[in-house]
């Protein structure tokens, strides 16, 4: 642990700049554009975001295949993929995990 950055806790030290997450000042369209959808249309007074859910379900029902399997993916998430190598003998992959001081241990898989 470097005690320039960080304090006897393991905390960041005051003054240090993080890094990583968004940038001080700069504008995201995510945002802007989740905060309009949860207003609501003065004429309608429903919010945006349940005229827009009606009208994607309204596409589905009505035989729009492309926004069909769409909403179903938003629904179920995308079923997970197996990954195939084309080795039909097997094939024995050596893993070696290594740590500071080294080798730390070895493990077959297959």
């Amino acid at each position: 642990m470097n005690d320039i950055d960080r304090d006897e806790k393991g905390r960041f030290a005051k003054g240090r700049k993080k890094t990583g997450g968004r940038e001080k000042g700069k504008v995201y369209i995510n945002d802007r554009l989740q905060k309009m959808l949860r207003e609501k249309d003065p004429k309608t007074q429903m919010r945006y975001i349940d005229t827009l859910a009606e009208k994607i379900l309204a596409q589905a029902l009505a035989d729009n295949d492309r926004v069909l399997i769409e909403l179903w993916r938003m629904v179920d998430g995308m079923p997970k993929q197996k990954v195939d190598f084309g080795c039909k003998d097997g094939v024995n992959i050596n893993i070696r995990f290594m740590d500071a001081e080294g080798l730390r241990d070895e493990k077959k898989t297959r």
